[in-house]
């Protein structure tokens, strides 16, 4: 065991005489010193960028400067700066990369549970907050599709009104939309994407009368009427439709089937070179198939969210969109020429009774990123409404939506 000498006990009492010397006014310097450099450290990690633990440093700094300020301004010197400096250093070391949540809703179709080896939802499900469910009407029968799923949050088939499509005035074609509500998260990353189906039958037929039929294109529409543009708003993921139409197939609303037929016809935007005759898919009446409302036609493919921030600016409300998307199609007979226009097939829009929402999440992260930036140019500024700020760092930290 070692002994402690006297000489060991007096060079301690020596040292303990000079600290307790030191006048309390050097000291308060000391941390005066400290909570400058912490002040600095955090400014200098406030480049823009957005961290996790925002609020808790933010407050910390505000506090530090404020105490900072009453120090050398005001005098006063019952502050622990020292404490002050240790807090602000502790919450701007806890500020680590920050990444945006996503949304985390996963999509099915009614019939899906029937193929799960089939085609994946990944890539066609992203960043949804909501995806909302198309439970089977009670007492519905296959040989009404457009009744089978038109529950509260199905599209219906009567979306689209018949459209004589034929010389003698019996041949008529539908085209119905399927999708349930749904509630997309934006945030300027990752896009927002959801899958869609629709169906498509001639429903009436002339007896043993061959009549063809056509889908040469379907996509959401800037708006309804005679207006032939895609909308800016939202868009299609694939540039055509997946597709079934098998003879004899008895279709139904099953997305991840009919993706997995990877069969690639009907395009999804209003362009003579993509709504051509090779493009289109077939329907057909006659004595061997009746192509009528017990055999539809399914297609499948996926929405997104196209808008960026400029559908917020020109949106009632700058974080949320609601609407119901105008869904335009186009269809008849064969093309007769090649390069033909849209002027020369048979086009109807409907909007749809549900509505799909978009949340802007990116203007939150926008706020974060800003504040971050300018805190250090102006802080005075951010230091008058620091309520405001720390409840946007707050928002962050909670992953607020």
């Amino acid at each position: 065991m070692s002994r402690i000498t006297k000489k060991t006990i007096s060079i301690f009492l020596s040292v303990l005489m000079v600290l307790t010397s030191v006048p309390f006014s050097a000291l308060a310097i000391s941390s005066a010193e400290s909570v400058k450099q912490a002040i600095e450290a955090y400014e200098d990690k406030m480049d823009g960028t957005v961290y996790t633990n925002m609020q808790s440093a933010f407050d910390a700094y505000a506090k530090a400067k404020e105490d900072l300020y009453a120090y050398e301004v005001g005098g006063k010197t019952d502050l622990d700066l020292a404490a002050d400096a240790e807090a602000l250093e502790n919450a701007t070391a806890a500020m680590t990369a920050w990444t945006s949540p996503k949304g985390a809703a996963t999509a099915s179709f009614p019939a899906d549970t029937d193929y799960e080896t089939d085609a994946s939802y990944d890539g066609y499900a992203e960043n949804l907050l909501y995806f909302g469910s198309m439970d089977p009407v009670v007492g519905a029968t296959d040989t009404a599709p457009g009744e089978k799923y038109a529950g509260a949050a199905a599209i219906s088939t009567h979306e689209y009104a018949n459209e004589n499509t034929s010389t003698d005035g019996k041949h008529r074609m539908t085209v119905a939309m399927y999708y349930p509500v749904a509630v997309m998260l934006y945030d300027g990353e990752t896009t927002p994407v959801m899958p869609v189906m629709a169906m498509a039958h001639i429903t009436e037929s002339n007896g043993p009368t061959l009549v063809e039929r056509w889908v040469y294109g379907l996509y959401p529409a800037e708006k309804t009427g005679n207006d032939d543009a895609a909308s800016t708003t939202f868009g299609m993921k694939n540039a055509f439709w997946n597709y079934d139409n098998a003879p004899n197939a008895n279709m139904n609303i099953n997305w991840r089937y009919t993706m997995a037929k990877n069969n690639k016809k009907v395009a999804t935007v209003p362009s003579p070179t993509a709504m051509t005759q090779e493009n289109a898919m077939e329907l057909a009446n006659s004595s061997i198939t009746w192509w009528r409302t017990y055999y539809p036609a399914a297609l499948a493919n996926a929405m997104q969210y196209n808008g960026g921030d400029n559908a917020f600016k020109n949106s009632d409300n700058a974080y949320l969109i609601n609407q119901r998307v105008n869904w335009r199609r186009f269809t008849g007979g064969a093309l007769t020429s090649a390069g033909a226009t849209p002027s020369d097939y048979m086009t109807m829009t409907a909007k749809l009774s549900y509505p799909t929402m978009v949340v802007n999440y990116k203007a939150l992260i926008d706020a974060a990123k800003t504040a971050a930036t300018t805190v250090s140019a102006a802080p005075e500024t951010y230091l008058i409404n620091k309520s405001d700020v720390s409840a946007t760092f707050a928002a962050v930290d909670n992953d607020s939506i």
